[in-house]
């Protein structure tokens, strides 16, 4: 099995390349834990905190079209908070997308 194509943005993949800090943000809350717009405005607030009190360089990551996508343009951001380009998002329901790790045992 191969492993789906890793998709850097260019802001993202130049900050790598300097050393500069990148935050990585998950899409579950754009996707599944809002309503529209509120889940669109709440992801594009969260990423002008990072990146104008934070400094660093937001990296908002999806899988869209079969490719691991690190740091979303806002056109991208809004489908998939309009609903657009969701996909089976359980990881029964897809394939690996990344190396697999053991679970924390629970305490």
């Amino acid at each position: 099995m191969s492993r789906p194509a890793l998709v850097l943005a260019g802001e993202v993949e130049a900050a790598l390349a300097t050393g500069r800090a990148v935050v990585a943000l998950e899409t579950t809350i754009v996707t599944h834990g809002m309503p529209w717009p509120e889940n669109f405005e709440t992801a594009l607030a969260v990423e002008a905190i990072i990146r104008d009190d934070g400094g660093a360089v937001p990296a908002t990551i999806a899988v869209i079209d079969g490719k691991i996508r690190v740091g979303l343009d806002r056109a991208t951001l809004e489908k998939l908070a309009c609903g657009g380009d969701r996909g089976p998002t359980s990881p029964m329901a897809s394939p690996p997308a990344a190396p697999a790790r053991s679970p924390s045992p629970r305490r």
